[in-house]
């Protein structure tokens, strides 16, 4: 088909060129047999290019379709393997957020009964505070009330002893003595029966 085609141009360009010589005028003539030239030039280069560069480029467009299917299909199975991978990793959030929760229930559960175990332990500290504020309060309230006894009996006696030596007199006095004197006679006679 290819021969056919060159050979049809070959014949057309051929016959154009005779024409054109017996017809025109010269000048014309050799416009037409430039334009001529070219054309045939044009199409002996690009007519031999494409003859031997068919199958080198026809090679090279099969080879490059060949590493485009072959791009592709990499293509694919790495997009296959990320969505596995997704998919796996969507997975493993999901679980990770389930953990997550169950760890905040945990933490939230530890932290309520650390919570009780310091409530109780401070109240039982308060109630060893109190015990032994109250016993420190009973040991002072005993000693404030035995010093008051004491300052009471010193004031007692002191003032006792104020009024017996207002009220003392020497007759008194020798009269009081005399009768500490007897007391002890009879007391040492009843002691020693003679």
């Amino acid at each position: 088909m290819k021969r056919l085609v060159f050979v049809g141009l070959a014949e057309f360009f051929l016959a154009s060129f005779l024409l054109a010589s017996e017809t025109e005028a010269a000048h014309e003539a050799s416009a037409w047999l430039d334009f001529a030239g070219k054309l045939l030039n044009f199409l002996i280069l690009f007519g031999g290019l494409g003859y031997f560069l068919y199958r080198p480029v026809r090679s090279w467009i099969r080879n490059r379709a060949f590493l485009v299917q072959k791009t592709l299909a990499e293509a694919a199975s790495e997009r296959q393997k990320a969505e596995q991978e997704l998919s796996r990793l969507t997975q493993r959030l999901t679980g990770l957020k389930e953990e997550l929760i169950q760890l905040r229930q945990k933490a939230e559960e530890e932290g309520r009964k650390e919570k009780a175990r310091i409530l109780a332990l401070a109240q039982e500290e308060a109630a060893r505070v109190q015990k032994l504020t109250a016993l420190e309060v009973e040991a002072l309230t005993k000693g404030a009330i035995r010093e008051i006894k004491g300052y009471a009996a010193s004031l007692a006696t002191s003032l006792a002893e104020g009024r017996i030596k207002a009220k003392l007199s020497p007759a008194l006095h020798r009269r009081l003595i005399r009768r500490s004197i007897e007391r002890l006679e009879k007391l040492h006679e009843g002691i020693n029966p003679r």
